[in-house]
């Protein structure tokens, strides 16, 4: 099951950083969610994993709120390629980056 839900990620990811419409952008980083979270809580027989998929449920919704409002106020304002997003907002890419920080392992939000 474990291989599917890998595949089932692959896919995702590969459809997010090929859409152009930053919406769809958004949607598929937060369906990336569901493979991510059943991956965690299928692997290993330890209690702490439930846990651990509450944390990133909560962290990533969390802080991706702001990054949605983000993308809604620039959505009839700018016509940019999500590469270039980052560059030009300052404050704004930081709080763009936030979600991403959550899903991977950077030290200051994985204690």
């Amino acid at each position: 099951m474990v291989k599917y839900l890998w595949w089932a990620l692959v896919l995702i990811l590969v459809l997010r950083f090929r859409s152009v419409n930053f919406l769809v952008f958004y949607v598929l980083f937060e369906l990336s969610l569901i493979p991510i979270l059943l991956i965690i809580l299928s692997q290993g027989t330890q209690p702490e994993r439930l846990s651990a998929g509450a944390y990133l449920l909560f962290y990533t919704t969390f802080l991706s709120i702001p990054y949605l409002i983000i993308l809604l106020s620039l959505k009839d304002k700018l016509f940019i390629r999500v590469g270039y997003l980052y560059e030009i907002l300052g404050v704004g890419g930081l709080i763009i980056m936030l979600p991403f920080m959550v899903k991977i392992p950077i030290l200051g939000l994985h204690f």
